[in-house]
């Protein structure tokens, strides 16, 4: 079961032993203005500010699971699990009130078009900080951000990796940062190699968001372009580049592969049936939220968009239609003061409400406040679309394949017919970014990375398959997804688990998992094609390079799994 079920336990025990919201600090922090937002390695030298953030999760977490203001609700809003919500409601009967299909599961990774990432991400964090800050208790805070670019900080942060305080807050000395599904070697600052830090860091492959920075447009002609992506997406499964860079290594970095308790053999006590580790909370969009790094994170995904605003150079790029920003997706809750204690205010705002960073009052602390952030127009001019039309298949390779370690995986195209030759052609010989006009995808199915704890996997398409690609040349085309939805890795659990059961007469049949189409990655590759001059699609080879996202502590090693991406396929496509 993917489920921080120890927190959820926690959040539910608050109604079960008839435990009130808290009531609220008697300073009122609920106003408009908020201090800027600091790197977290700065924020953990005030002690003041520390015990603030405790105190504020604390109380969140001793909300009923059915307070919109409580940590549970607010989490969900995310994303959560049945079985979160089944949790939960054993504690609170009110959960089983709330209104999940408008509150809960909102996040974009459940088949939102790509734009909607990193809007919907800015907004959610902007609630959720107020909210958290209203329990504080202390003016002076607003959300830290974990800067992980900085060599300093490619350990877990410390605060957030121990069950235990130092000193005890208000008389407990429990830690309400910690999370235990976790990828213990990344994470655990109690870990059992006996040395107070964690085993491994993250790698400078692993933080780099060069790929999202050096984006010139905002919105992409295709969702594999542009900073954010695109808002008609060819696949829905796939993302913007800040969104891959570096969102999604953070997310399965924390998360990780948690092992999971064996299941009780009837007919053999003393040899329990091992299951397969499952994805940790961070690797998971149902669970994410859940984890405490997870805002700390977001808020520096979110200074990253700001940063990119403010340089030289860019701009918005393929506009969606004036209605998309006009649309009112999303619901949050603010927090407001009512007869002296806090209470949730549902709030419903346009998505164009969440592209100006200071225009809601956030601020961060090294920003240069003499650069405009890009400004969004009063009217949104229209843009070219590209053409709706079926997908042509021009080219398979159907071997199923692995990519594990830290070597490039070399695949080549399969031979094709001549006449498909033409598609790639006219994609060659079109206007860079041109609109309406053919473009050459490449789809990688049956992808599978439920043994993948910390490897990236950078694709490429080349001519020359003896040279190894790096992410500067004209052949990345983009990364596997890590921080993804589609269960295929879930399905794959669930079939182990039901052969152990079939080897075991009297066992019950295997949980229900949730069922999707299998997994696929999909890449806009019209730009690699041009930058090669080729039209033969034979004479084209696909390069996956492993990219390593951790390495050891002690002697910053780069650490390579022995298991890794598994997939089915991968085919090219002519669209427009």
């Amino acid at each position: 079961m993917i489920v921080t079920r120890r927190d959820s336990l926690k959040l539910a025990g608050a109604a079960l032993a008839g435990a009130a919201a808290p009531r609220a600090f008697a300073q009122d922090l609920t106003g408009d203005k908020l201090p800027p937002r600091v790197p977290l390695d700065e924020f953990v030298q005030d002690a003041d500010l520390v015990k603030a953030l405790i105190r504020g999760v604390r109380a969140m977490k001793a909300r009923r699971p059915s307070d919109p203001l409580s940590w549970f609700y607010q989490a969900a809003i995310h994303g959560v699990t049945d079985a979160a919500i089944e949790i939960a409601a054993a504690g609170d009967p009110d959960v089983m009130a709330v209104n999940r299909k408008k509150h809960w599961n909102q996040c974009p990774h459940f088949g939102q078009a790509s734009a909607n990432f990193l809007p919907f991400h800015r907004a959610y964090m902007h609630y959720f900080e107020r909210i958290l800050r209203a329990q504080t208790g202390e003016s002076r805070f607003a959300l830290p951000y974990w800067d992980y670019s900085k060599p300093g900080n490619y350990r877990f942060p410390r605060e957030y990796g121990v069950t235990r305080l130092a000193a005890a807050i208000d008389g407990d000395d429990s830690n309400p940062l910690y999370h235990a599904e976790r990828n213990i070697y990344f994470t655990d600052w109690e870990h059992w190699s006996g040395d107070n830090y964690p085993y491994s860091q993250l790698t400078p492959e692993a933080v780099d968001w060069s790929p999202a920075r050096d984006c010139a447009a905002f919105f992409g002609l295709t969702e594999r372009e542009g900073l954010a992506g695109a808002a008609a997406d060819e696949d829905t499964s796939t993302r913007g580049r800040l969104e891959s860079f570096p969102h999604d290594p953070i997310h399965r970095m924390v998360g990780g592969l948690i092992p999971q308790p064996p299941l009780r053999n009837p007919n053999d006590p003393a040899n329990p049936i091992p299951q397969p580790a499952a994805a940790g909370g961070m690797a998971n969009p149902q669970t994410a939220a859940l984890d405490p790094i997870f805002c700390v994170h977001h808020s520096n995904i979110d200074r990253l968009w700001a940063e990119w605003s403010m340089m030289s150079g860019k701009e918005w790029g393929h506009f969606p239609p004036q209605a998309w920003f006009d649309d009112t997706p999303w619901v949050f809750f603010d927090v407001v003061m009512k007869d002296g204690n806090f209470a949730p205010m549902e709030v419903i705002r346009p998505r164009k409400d969440f592209f100006d960073h200071r225009a809601l009052g956030t601020v961060y602390k090294y920003e240069d406040l003499a650069k405009t952030p890009l400004k969004l127009p009063d009217r949104i001019p229209a843009s070219p679309q590209l053409v709706a039309s079926a997908a042509t298949p021009l080219a398979r390779i159907s071997a199923p394949s692995q990519v594990s370690g830290l070597r490039a995986e070399r695949f080549a195209v399969a031979p094709v017919a001549s006449s498909v030759n033409s598609s790639f052609e006219r994609a060659r010989r079109q206007p860079p970014a041109a609109t309406g006009q053919a473009r050459v995808l490449m789809r990688i199915n049956g992808v599978d990375i439920s043994a993948v704890t910390a490897t990236g996997f950078d694709v490429h398409l080349v001519t020359d398959a003896n040279v190894k690609p790096r992410r500067t040349d004209p052949s990345f085309v983009g990364a596997i997804a890590l921080f993804r939805h589609d269960q295929h890795a879930q399905a794959a659990t669930q079939a182990q688990a039901s052969e152990h059961a079939a080897h075991a007469p009297g066992m019950p049949p295997a949980p229900a998992m949730p069922t999707s189409r299998p997994a696929s990655d999909t890449f806009d590759v019209t730009d690699a094609l041009r930058a090669v001059d080729q039209t033969d699609p034979s004479k084209m080879h696909v390069v996956i390079v492993p990219v390593s996202l951790s390495a050891t502590v002690d002697g910053q090693k780069a650490v390579a799994e022995t298991t890794g991406l598994k997939f089915d396929s991968i085919e090219f496509l002519s669209k427009g």
